[in-house]
C-alpha cells in the first residue's frame, strides 16, 4: 500500500483499519478459500470457481513478512530499494538520485492480528 504523505494527516485511524482489514481478509482467504472465493468473485467480476485460479502462484506477503520488509533500523524494502536505485543510477536509467529515506513505514502494521 502506498500513501502520499500530504494525504496522510487526519486519516491515521482509517489507514490502520484498512491495513488490519487487509490482513484479516488474507488470513480468511488462506484458512477458508472455499468460503472466501464467492465473496471475492463479486469484487473481481469472476465466477467463484475462477477466483482461486487467479491467486494460484501469487504470493501475498503475511503480516510477519511485512514486518520484515518494513521494520527495523534498515528495513529490507529500503535496502533493496537503495540497491535498485544505485544500479539504475550507474546505468543512467535515472535522471537524478532517488531519495528513499522513508520508503518503508511500518507504523500502520498491526503487531498481531486479532
Amino acid at each position: 500500500l502506498v500513501v502520499r504523505r500530504d494525504l496522510l494527516a487526519g486519516r491515521e485511524k482509517a489507514l490502520t483499519a484498512l491495513v488490519r482489514g487487509h490482513f484479516r481478509a488474507l488470513a480468511y482467504l488462506n484458512a477458508q478459500p472455499g468460503e472466501a472465493a464467492p465473496i471475492l468473485s463479486k469484487r473481481l467480476g469472476l465466477a467463484p470457481e475462477e477466483v482461486m485460479q487467479v491467486y494460484r502462484g501469487l504470493h501475498l506477503p503475511t503480516l510477519a513478512e511485512n514486518h520484515r520488509w518494513l521494520s527495523g533500523p534498515e528495513p529490507l524494502l529500503q535496502v533493496t530499494g537503495k540497491q535498485m536505485a544505485e544500479f539504475m543510477w550507474q546505468r543512467r536509467l535515472l535522471r537524478r538520485p532517488v531519495q528513499l529515506d522513508r520508503l518503508a513505514e511500518p507504523q500502520f502494521l498491526p503487531r498481531v492480528l486479532q
